[in-house]
């Protein structure tokens, strides 16, 4: 469980999170729902090219090999 918090994701997830709070005090907007869709659809397309990403990474590259 230690190596878990020492991680280079966990600090990046710790410093994503107390951004989102520093950010919801300083900005009433912030954590609404309609800014929290706004974020989804603009980052909609990079999700989707991550996923094809992925499964092209797990299949070896090719499907032709």
């Amino acid at each position: 469980m230690k190596t878990v918090f020492k991680s280079k994701e966990m600090s990046i997830a710790v410093i994503v999170i107390m951004l989102s709070i520093v950010l919801s005090f300083i900005s009433p907007v912030f954590l609404t729902f309609d800014n929290i869709v706004d974020i989804m659809k603009g980052n909609a397309v990079l999700g989707i090219l991550a996923v094809g990403m992925t499964l092209v990474i797990i299949t070896g590259g090719s499907m032709y090999q």
